[in-house]
This record gives structure tokens, C-alpha cells and sequence, in this order.
């Protein structure tokens, strides 16, 4: 009986050992993730930061190695509020710390390779993402407004020419604010990213400050 204990008892010995042991998450591991900050170029400065959820667990030789739950948080590292007529809003997310449920953290070394806010943008190769630039509804609805605005006053002013005149002249001073004004990028929560792991992660626990 003695014998049998001691056997149990190594076995579980053998297997806390082991499960303390430092695990490494490898290069190219994709994290899907939930956006909890709302980010805008519209007032969100380089240097903000922002957090994000693990959506799905992510599994490593059949064990689970980051839990659904855990916090990927990180910075803004570059942000611009354009106007259509001169190039895309963008903004650059960079990743920078995994917090696990029990309080344990990991530095990250990831990029941002897919995000799904249903607005129109896109990612470059860097890892950029940029705004929609072409004309939204409201944009048609103002033009629209221009041009029905312009036909009357063209018309009241001097007859059916001159309304076809004003219509067009509407829709031009419509599509001039559409390009001068400035088109925000905005990523709201719930957002969904994707970030891939640009280097092995090894998950050694630190202590939370």
C-alpha cells in the first residue's frame, strides 16, 4: 500500500512540475480578439491606449495555452484624420501586453492583420488600417439636396435653363464639401481584430504590478 502512495503521489508530483512549466505560443499563432475601446481619428491622439477580448481559446499541442477572456491591451502608434480629396484616415494599432483571468501578464510582439468593423476599411501590408474614402448616404443625400435646391433657385431666377444650370452648380458645391471635409475612421466596441504573433511567446507568469 506504502508503495502505491508513493507511486500516486510522484505521479502527481510529475504532473505539477509540468504544468508549471514555461510554454511557448509560436510565431504566427492568430489571436481573434473583441475591441472594448472605442477608437476615432476623429479624437484619438498617438499614444492612446486601448484593450481588447480573446474571443476563442487558443490551443497549443491539444492544451489550452491563452484562455477566452484574456485582455490584450496596447497604444495607438499612428493616427491621421484626412479629407477625401488628399488620402485615407488611418490608424495603426500596435499590441503590447496579454493579461490572463488570473492576473498574470505576457508582453506581446503582434500585428494587426484582419479588422471587421463593417465601415468599408481596409489593411495595408504594414498593418495599417485605412477609412473608407468614397461618399457615404448622407454624402448622395446632400447631393441630392444640392441639386433640388439649386434647380429652383435656378428656376425662380430665370427659367428651365438655368434651373438645369443651378442643379449642377448644387451638386458640384456638394461634392466639394464631400471632398474637403474630413472623413473619420472610427472603430467602435465590439469590433472585431485579428493579430498575429510576430514572435514566439513564452509563457513564463509575472507578477502584476
Amino acid at each position: 500500500m506504502q508503495a502505491v502512495l508513493t507511486g500516486a503521489a510522484t505521479v502527481a508530483l510529475g504532473a505539477s512540475l509540468c504544468a508549471q512549466q514555461p510554454r511557448t505560443v509560436p510565431a504566427g499563432t492568430p489571436l481573434k480578439l473583441q475591441l472594448e475601446t472605442r477608437l476615432s481619428t476623429a479624437d484619438t491622439h498617438q499614444g492612446d491606449g486601448f484593450a481588447a477580448r480573446v474571443m476563442v481559446s487558443v490551443y497549443y499541442h491539444g492544451k489550452e495555452v491563452i484562455p477566452e477572456g484574456a485582455i490584450v491591451e496596447g497604444h495607438v502608434l499612428k493616427v491621421e484624420d484626412a479629407r477625401p480629396a488628399m488620402h485615407d484616415s488611418e490608424m495603426l494599432l500596435r499590441p503590447d501586453l496579454l493579461s490572463m483571468p488570473d492576473g498574470t501578464e505576457y508582453h506581446v510582439d503582434a500585428d494587426v492583420m484582419e479588422v471587421d468593423n463593417g465601415g468599408g476599411s481596409h489593411l495595408d501590408n504594414e498593418g495599417t488600417l485605412h477609412g473608407k474614402r468614397g461618399p457615404e448616404h448622407a454624402d448622395v443625400v446632400n447631393a441630392g439636396v444640392g441639386l433640388t435646391a439649386g434647380a429652383m433657385t435656378g428656376a425662380v431666377l430665370a427659367g428651365g435653363k438655368a434651373a438645369l444650370i443651378g442643379g449642377g452648380v448644387g451638386v458640384a458645391i456638394a461634392g466639394g464639401l464631400w471632398l474637403l471635409r474630413k472623413r473619420h475612421l472610427e472603430l467602435k466596441p465590439g469590433a472585431h481584430i485579428v493579430i498575429r504573433l510576430d514572435r514566439p511567446m513564452t509563457l513564463q507568469p509575472k507578477k502584476s504590478s
